[in-house]
């Protein structure tokens, strides 16, 4: 028995490449997620920029007040 090849092995591999396949996909969506994440987050500090300056010194509100908004 020590010699041979388990009898479980040929599923073992099988179900290793679609585990594998599974992770890929997985890890392609994680990085596109996080991608956009970024881009979304860049989007709404140029929204508090624009807000920050068009809303002049003379405002009574805050960056954080803006923020708290989004």
């Amino acid at each position: 028995m020590c010699c041979g090849r388990p009898a479980y092995m040929d599923e073992y591999e099988k179900l290793e490449e679609e585990l594998q396949l599974c992770y890929d996909d997985y890890m392609l969506k994680f990085r596109n997620q996080a991608y956009l994440e970024n881009i979304l987050d860049e989007y709404h500090r140029a929204q508090l920029d624009e807000n920050e300056v068009g809303a002049g010194m003379g405002s009574s509100k805050t960056v954080l007040d803006l923020k708290d908004n989004l």
